[in-house]
């Protein structure tokens, strides 16, 4: 196990980043794949996820976006009927 502030000083990051990365608030980098594989010493296919996994996960968030604008959408609706 490794911690974010070491990971961040051995891809010379911020911890910041490599929390934000580790949570999907920022998108990785190719470049960036490869300093992580290295400093984690692993192969970087390792940390490439799976395409129907990724896939999946898209349309899964495409989904729960459409559901969440159309309820916006029907209670605009429905509260403008009043």
């Amino acid at each position: 196990m490794i911690s974010q502030s070491e990971l961040a000083v051995r891809i010379g990051r911020s911890r910041v980043t490599v929390a934000n990365l580790e949570c999907g608030k920022q998108n990785v980098q190719l470049h960036q794949v490869f300093a992580l594989a290295e400093a984690l010493d692993v192969q970087a296919g390792e940390l490439i996820p799976d395409p129907s996994l990724v896939k999946q996960d898209v349309e899964i968030a495409l989904s729960n976006a459409f559901l969440e604008l159309s309820k916006s959408k029907l209670q605009g609706l429905i509260g403008g009927s009043k």
